[in-house]
């Protein structure tokens, strides 16, 4: 019970970054359910709990909200990935077994939906940011098949560089199919992505 005797305990009054953590998780919600011209700051403010004003107190404008959230996203695969990555004996094959499980992952729909939308946005902030995050998924991607060919599972005849823009086109494919079929197209996607990996290894017991 508060100490005051009243039996509603006070609203914790968040900090700055907390509310700005607020806008940013209700914006990613609303712009993925309506898009960037259908979402409205006054209903991302009000599901964030705040007034429009506080949220124009944190992002200039409506793009530079979009390009935030963009960027959040962006930081929290990054650390999924790189939590998945740092106990993998495996870095390729735990990298893709990753990629397999988002499939099912709402969030993770979420974020491709937004992908999808940004490239329709002519805003030099939103694009640097789409930039950034295809240049990192490429990077990772080719780092952990440049290992498995230091470990001899992935074949030696193939660059890894190309095949990390391979999985770029491969989640762009699944947001793609995601957006016409549902979600039964986004899981079907997990097939094509196994047959890609299959090109890729090496075959056991034999040459490169």
């Amino acid at each position: 019970m508060p100490r005051d005797g009243s039996l509603v305990e006070p609203r914790r009054r968040l900090t700055g970054e907390d509310r700005r953590a607020e806008i940013l998780r209700a914006a990613r919600t609303v712009f993925a359910q309506h898009g960037f011209d259908g979402a409205s700051t006054a209903v991302i403010a009000a599901k964030a709990g705040c007034s429009e004003p506080t949220l124009y107190k944190h992002f200039a404008s409506k793009h530079a909200l979009f390009a935030a959230v963009l960027a959040d996203a962006g930081l929290a695969m990054k650390a999924m990935v790189a939590d998945t990555l740092a106990e993998a004996d495996d870095r390729f094959e735990a990298l893709v077994a990753l990629v397999m499980r988002l499939q099912q992952n709402e969030d993770f729909c979420e974020v491709s939906r937004l992908r999808q939308l940004a490239i329709t946005i002519d805003d030099p902030a939103i694009r640097d940011v789409l930039l950034q995050s295809m240049n990192g998924q490429r990077t990772t991607f080719a780092t952990a098949v440049a290992k498995a060919q230091e470990r001899g599972t992935v074949r030696d005849d193939v660059d890894p560089d190309a095949v990390g823009y391979l999985a770029v086109a491969l989640s762009l494919l699944s947001s793609y199919r995601h957006a016409i079929e549902g979600t039964a197209g986004r899981r079907d996607t997990t097939r094509v992505m196994s047959a890609v990996v299959t090109l890729l290894q090496r075959p056991s017991g034999g040459p490169a």
